[in-house]
């Protein structure tokens, strides 16, 4: 802050940012380039977060001119990921011509399904349609009880139509 707090304009501020920060020197592109190849997913952090640091080191290498192949991209991502992961790192590595979008969405997907059944285990993401403490057990569409509602047989009362 100390060092742009003279400038008056956006355009002269920036570009001081720029000149002090995002050089496009060598020892910069280095610095770049060995903290997207050390890159780590630490334990516990979201998936999201994790791609969100990855692609914000993609911008700023781009920023200073240094482009990277996607499959080279798409390994290193792979190869950032914790153990956890280990069954997407070889389903991608061996199933599929890698593409780092595709790396990405497969990630999201995952997270997103492992956050549904963690819903699902402690009773938020799904109503609970058994019957259990009352002594009827589950009950299932077609069964030989009647809807709660219409009294008609093969249905669930919220599934009822009346």
């Amino acid at each position: 802050m100390y060092n742009v707090m003279d400038e008056e304009t956006a355009i002269v501020l920036w570009s001081r940012l720029e000149t002090l920060y995002m050089t496009k020197s060598l020892p910069n592109k280095l610095n770049l380039k060995k903290q997207l190849y050390e890159l780590r997913m630490n334990k516990g952090i979201a998936v999201l977060e994790h791609l969100n640091f990855f692609k914000n080191i993609i911008s700023d290498l781009l920023a200073v001119d240094v482009k990277i192949d996607e499959e080279d991209k798409a390994l290193i991502l792979l190869s950032s990921l914790s153990q956890s992961y280990d069954h997407i790192v070889t389903t991608m590595f061996y199933g599929k011509k890698t593409l780092i979008l595709e790396v990405m969405s497969t990630l999201l997907s995952n997270e997103n399904r492992k956050k549904q059944n963690q819903k699902e285990q402690t009773g938020w993401g799904l109503v609970n349609t058994g019957r259990k403490g009352r002594g009827e057990g589950k009950k299932s569409p077609g069964s030989s009880k009647a809807c709660y509602f219409c009294h008609r047989k093969g249905h669930w009362k919220n599934d009822c139509k009346q």
